[in-house]
């Protein structure tokens, strides 16, 4: 009896000694992981006070903390946190990738010159922009107001690359009814959009570029080159430059 009473005894001391240090670890991490949420939420609510387009999304997970008693895990402390994420939910144009707009909230720590040490300056939250990370800031409101004037600029790229298409298209057009019999095409070898050129039956080409003027709404094309096939003859050639 008396050895089959030390043998509990000593059990349970095992088991308390075992979960005093698994619960070190548990408490540890439990407090890295309020610190956290909280940072998250805190840069979620100054956000949310320049543009109601934020989401926090928080994804429920569990850690276990298993306790050893000579070598055989006989308890788990389960843990729960949220792993937490802060997207733009917003309008983008089209062609633009959501997954190109993401923000970061993380532990920040500086590396001191002439030392290997660092310091942690706790969390701050930073923007990561087509593959280009911004510095980091104190404030949900900077990262942003960031991200708001980014997708303003892609919204006005993207009207004005609509605006180039519309006047290239009236540009085709009224070439077209000017030259109804002529085959026109939009000069591919050229890094100007507005330059088209038009064939003639003979194989000579005219290369023309045009203007918008958005005060008269008005397009006035231009000659930019004429090219004559080798073959046409020098007279016939300059008889009908000269009936221009």
């Amino acid at each position: 009896m008396t050895n089959s009473k030390l043998t509990k005894e000593q059990y349970l001391k095992s088991y308390r000694d075992a979960k005093a240090r698994v619960m070190d670890g548990f408490n540890r991490r439990s407090k890295e992981h309020r610190d956290r949420e909280s940072a998250f939420q805190k840069y979620f609510d100054e956000m949310l006070k320049i543009s109601p387009d934020f989401e926090l999304i928080k994804d429920e997970r569990v850690d276990e903390f298993p306790i050893f008693v000579d070598g055989f895990p006989v308890e788990r402390i389960p843990l729960k946190y949220f792993d937490l994420t802060i997207k733009y939910v917003g309008k983008l144009p089209e062609e633009h990738f959501r997954n190109r707009i993401c923000i970061e909230v993380c532990e920040h720590y500086v590396n001191h010159r002439r030392s290997w040490r660092s310091t942690n300056e706790g969390y701050k939250v930073r923007t990561n922009i087509d593959y280009n990370e911004s510095p980091y800031y104190k404030s949900g409101r900077t990262v942003a107001k960031k991200i708001i004037e980014h997708v303003e600029t892609l919204f006005r790229q993207e009207n004005l690359k609509k605006e180039r298409e519309d006047i290239n298209k009236r540009a085709y057009k009224e070439l077209s009814d000017k030259f109804p019999y002529k085959f026109i095409r939009t000069n591919s070898r050229s890094l100007q959009p507005s330059t088209f050129v038009v064939e003639n039956a003979n194989q000579t080409h005219i290369t023309l570029s045009y203007n918008y003027s958005p005060v008269k709404d008005v397009i006035t094309f231009k000659v930019i080159k004429v090219e004559v096939p080798s073959n046409i003859g020098l007279e016939n050639l300059v008889e009908s430059l000269g009936k221009v």
